[in-house]
């Protein structure tokens, strides 16, 4: 398992954990972009074709559905980190199985939730619903609820600054008196003006989500590893991977040097791995715990009784 992760599995801070999730999109920026632009431009012709008289509908619509195409993104992340790069028409075929869990969820009540990037996977990775999904989210969310927050939070406000920016130079290159300015002299604004109001959101949109998910995924594998100590797994399997194989080729070593001396005897089986490996987890250093605050009402204090010594008088005679 560990030869086929593509990535440093450890502790990290949030912000750098985000920072991993954006990384990784760049290592595979073509796959992921290619799987994501080829549903989320679907969805997005068949809604400015629909509602035509009313772009910005269309962009609402598309927004709204983020969550559903999002995992079509989430899907190449997590083949990615094993080191598999799936096509186009391999994601699709796996369609059944992305959207089989939390997809009305995801859409209806929890739509508006700033965490869905970060809980998505265990909808989509874990296959947990309902108590196993609400249990699990509050069991992640206890120690990541203020970086899973900030992230949904940024999202938004990163993809209004381009909007505005694309806005303002759109404006600013308009020449005057050529019709592409938005001084009109009635109250609306011109056709273009419009349709750009409605179609930078959406692009923008489609830059960014992205990275959203890569950010949400990337705190979710940092969480995991918080939680369950997935860095020290790893590390143990393969210290025992490799004391097996060193293992091996002594005893062949010494086969072939007393195979003589040997002969007719059997060497004692080597210690079970995983044994050794649980027995080394059981120890304190290795145990988790949390902290729980509470607010309890606090008695009024008794007074203090003094306690007077009794006084002894000693008489010194002379």
């Amino acid at each position: 398992m560990r030869e086929r992760l593509r990535i440093a599995v450890r502790l990290r801070e949030p912000l750098e954990a985000v920072d991993l999730g954006f990384a990784l999109l760049r290592a595979h920026l073509r796959p992921v972009y290619a799987t994501w632009l080829s549903g989320f431009g679907l969805v997005a012709l068949a809604a400015f074709l629909v509602f035509r008289r009313s772009p910005w509908t269309a962009t609402l619509l598309l927004w709204w559905l983020c969550p559903l195409l999002d995992r079509l993104v989430l899907h190449v992340l997590g083949r990615a980190t094993f080191g598999e790069s799936p096509s186009l028409a391999e994601s699709l075929r796996e369609l059944p199985r992305i959207l089989r869990h939390g997809v009305a969820a995801g859409l209806l009540w929890r739509r508006l939730s700033h965490w869905r990037a970060f809980l998505l996977p265990i909808w989509q990775l874990e296959a947990q619903d309902g108590r196993g999904y609400r249990r699990r989210s509050a069991q992640l969310l206890r120690r990541c609820m203020g970086s899973a927050g900030l992230l949904g939070a940024a999202m938004p406000l990163f993809a209004l600054a381009l909007v505005l920016a694309a806005f303002a130079l759109l404006k600013l290159l308009a020449p005057v008196g050529t019709g592409l300015g938005l001084e009109t002299p009635g109250n609306g604004w011109p056709a273009w003006a419009t349709w750009a109001a409605a179609l930078l959101p959406a692009l923008a949109l489609a830059f960014l989500e992205p990275f959203h998910v890569a950010g949400g995924f990337a705190l979710y594998l940092n969480r995991r590893v918080q939680l369950e100590g997935w860095d020290l797994e790893l590390a143990f399997r393969d210290l025992a991977a490799r004391a097996r194989r060193l293992l091996g080729s002594a005893l062949l070593l010494l086969a072939c040097s007393f195979g003589p001396a040997l002969a007719g005897r059997t060497p004692a089986p080597p210690a079970e791995a995983p044994r050794a490996l649980e027995e080394v987890m059981r120890g304190p250093e290795f145990r988790t715990g949390h902290t729980e605050r509470r607010l309890r009402w606090r008695a009024a204090p008794k007074p203090a009784t003094r306690r007077t010594a009794p006084i002894r008088s000693t008489l010194s005679s002379r």
